[in-house]
């Protein structure tokens, strides 16, 4: 989710492309929810129905996959490229989530009603910042003190296990990658769900990034599959995860399975983008693609950000003005602002430290 932004030139941008989409329907899903805690919608199956866009977050897992296979297809292994790519990882990641994570808790203290939350324990702030899981005192859920960052924290867990596996001969990388976290959800299912760390790391969600990586190594072996596969692909992926998203209604989450109902749908849908050329092509070109790369290179400041956008469009859109179609309104008003402040966050904020913390590491050699 916090991956090296990619350039519209580069051969990869149809993954930008996918960040942008995955950035937005999770914003959307947000939206949605949000506007159905107002009595007047909260009966609506079209909100209903675009909360599924929590669908985001798989895509996102596994990109991330690919992304580490791909980023480090060149590497020898070993503990210098061990080390260049933890330390790449953490100034990608840690720097601006601190910063969400810091105004979201002097917001909660200095207006708790602004953002709909309380305070919590100092254990939990601290596991919050970093990435350790720690339950939410008031009601036990398994999130950081900013909600979204709980896929944050697979993310530092996933890149903490790479990191480990890049000590290896790269040649074993994918091999060990796979063998670890295959044998890792096996052997969760036999902890109980009260050993929370134990159950947390060993949830099938941590699959996902091993579709990525399998995607990601078919790509750099040059497979490549049909057009007209690919058009059937992604007709399944995309009816995959409504009806994951109908399971997950039913609360099938919860029985440990979002890797599997969520997360073959989303390594389908990429998979079917990246291993054929002229879909890529094609997803690839026209202004269009433009502005959606512009979006995935901002899609880690959109992730992060926008729920303080929905809270203050919640805020400050009446509606009384609309009426019934006050759930259109928010929505495209919310995205636009959302997309506007990911923006602002992307070139004053996150790409500045990023260049300034690898100016840093290329000044002492790293």
């Amino acid at each position: 989710m916090a991956e090296s932004p990619v350039s519209q030139s580069s051969k990869l941008s149809f993954l930008q492309i996918f960040r942008a989409f995955a950035a937005g329907i999770v914003a959307v899903a947000h939206m949605a929810k949000e506007i159905s805690g107002n009595a007047a919608f909260a009966g609506s199956a079209t909100l209903h129905q675009l909360r599924s866009g929590t669908f985001g977050v798989d895509v996102f897992f596994v990109i991330s996959g690919f992304i580490m296979i791909y980023t480090t297809r060149r590497a020898e292994g070993g503990f210098g490229d061990a080390a260049g790519f933890l330390q790449r990882r953490l100034l990608r990641i840690v720097p601006i989530y601190w910063f969400y994570t810091s105004l979201f808790l002097a917001v909660t203290l200095l207006h708790p009603a602004a953002l709909n939350h309380s305070m919590t324990g100092i254990a939990h702030v601290i596991g919050s910042y970093f990435f350790v899981p720690v339950p939410r005192p008031e009601d036990g859920v398994m999130e950081p003190t900013l909600g979204l960052g709980w896929t944050l924290n697979y993310e530092m867990y996933f890149y903490g296990i790479f990191t480990l596996l890049l000590l290896l001969p790269r040649r074993h990388l994918f091999a060990a990658l796979a063998l670890y976290f295959v044998s890792t959800v096996l052997i969760g299912v036999l902890f109980d769900r009260n050993a929370l760390m134990l159950w947390y790391w060993t949830r099938t969600n941590v699959l996902e990034f091993v579709f990525g990586a399998v995607i990601a190594e078919m790509y750099l072996r040059r497979v490549e599959i049909k057009p007209w596969l690919a058009v059937i692909a992604i007709g399944v992926a995309l009816a995959g995860w409504q009806l994951a998203y109908v399971h997950y209604s039913y609360g099938v989450e919860d029985a440990n399975l979002r890797g599997f109902v969520w997360g073959v749908p989303a390594a389908i849908l990429v998979g079917a983008v990246a291993l054929c050329v002229q879909a890529r092509d094609v997803l690839s070109s026209g202004r269009m693609a433009a502005y959606l790369v512009m979006i995935g290179d901002s899609s880690y400041s959109l992730y992060l950000s926008h729920m303080f956008v929905v809270r203050i469009v919640t805020l400050l859109l009446p509606v009384a003005a609309f009426g019934p179609f006050y759930p259109a309104a928010f929505i495209a008003a919310a995205l636009c602002l959302c997309i506007v402040v990911a923006q602002f966050s992307y070139i004053w904020l996150e790409r500045p430290v990023a260049e300034h913390g690898k100016a840093l590491l290329e000044a002492r050699g790293g």
